[in-house]
């Protein structure tokens, strides 16, 4: 069985180490499989998180900003200064 196996092995030749040329091609190969794989990252995290800001964070900031600014107050703050002046 092991006379078969080299047997097999005679006559093939060793593949050819990777040259720098090759390598050079290999890692641009490879910076523009990881890109792709970071543009897919984020074309699938996009949607989720359009959402949270629809649904979450624009909602809290016009709560807030209600809270603060509240155009009411603005006219009827000087009635209640006289009322509290006409109390005493």
């Amino acid at each position: 069985m092991v006379e078969q196996v080299e047997a097999l092995g005679r006559g093939r030749q060793a593949p050819p180490l990777a040259s720098s040329a090759t390598g050079s091609k290999l890692r641009r190969q490879l910076a523009v499989a990881e890109r792709r794989g970071h543009l897919r990252a984020v074309a699938l995290i996009l949607p989720v998180l359009l959402f949270i800001v629809v649904s979450f964070a624009i909602p809290v900031a016009l709560l807030l900003s209600r809270a603060v600014i509240d155009p009411s107050i603005a006219g009827n703050l000087p009635k209640t200064v006289a009322a509290l002046a006409e109390w005493d």
